[in-house]
């Protein structure tokens, strides 16, 4: 048997199952939204910023800075440094956090601004307070430490992530999640139609017994009509009847 997609049957059927189609996007979209605010626990985000610049203008650079400063590099290297155990082991020390290095390096991002030698140190937390205090303290204790590491001392925090009057929470993206639900409905949806039109195999038309039996109709029998004692047919056979017995 030949089964092959006729697409006009196809989009046919679709086009009968809108209403079905609808039911599902608008089902799976409402899903979506109920659990993207309501069961999603909302993500706040902290920022600081450091800056680390060259050595003064009036003093004579180390061969560590020169060295440095030549690497284009720099800034991956302060990121390594900042979400490096002997780092975040001392931030974690000091806010008495109950969390693992790994765990916290998770939340943190570093990025650097345009071309210069500002970074910005991103922190990701539940709670925005203490999202502030992490970003503020690595700051800190970067500030404090990376002389010693690399010999870079020119370093300046310009900025410190402050209390937020009506924080925003960066996560979850809720239209994000609503389109999914949208693409999610629409393929469950259309998925289960193709799955049903393409494993039907009633035959419904003229079409379909020429394509499975591969033979030619000749003709075709229409719909009897009741032979009820007012129909056509009865009638006839009243008349012809009434006209033999003349």
């Amino acid at each position: 048997m030949d089964y092959s997609i006729d697409f006009r049957a196809l989009f046919d059927r679709l086009r009968k199952k809108w209403l079905f189609i609808v039911s599902i996007v608008m089902f799976a979209m409402g899903l979506s939204a109920v659990v993207s605010f309501y069961f999603i626990t909302p993500i706040y985000q902290a920022s600081t910023q450091i800056l680390v610049s060259r050595a003064a203008a009036d003093s004579q650079p180390s061969q560590k800075d020169v060295e440095f400063n030549k690497d284009g590099d720099y800034v991956e290297t302060y990121s390594v440094i900042m979400k490096s155990p002997y780092i975040l082991n001392q931030v974690i020390d000091e806010l008495d956090l109950h969390t693992t290095f790994k765990e916290l390096n998770k939340t943190i991002t570093i990025t650097q601004e345009g071309e210069s030698h500002v970074v910005t140190v991103n922190v990701e937390h539940e709670e925005v307070s203490q999202a502030e205090k992490i970003a503020n303290e690595i700051a800190h204790v970067f500030q404090r430490e990376v002389p010693q590491l690399i010999g870079i001392k020119n370093v300046t925090i310009l900025s410190t992530a402050e209390e937020q009057r009506n924080p925003f929470p960066v996560k979850p993206n809720h239209i994000l999640n609503i389109a999914g639900g949208l693409v999610a409905g629409l393929v469950l949806s259309v998925g289960s139609i193709l799955l049903l039109h393409y494993f039907d195999h009633t035959i419904k038309t003229e079409q379909d017994v020429e394509g499975i039996l591969g033979a030619v109709i000749l003709g075709t029998v229409g719909d009897m009509e009741d032979e009820g004692p007012d129909s056509k047919l009865v009638q006839s056979r009243q008349i012809e009847r009434r006209q033999l017995n003349v």
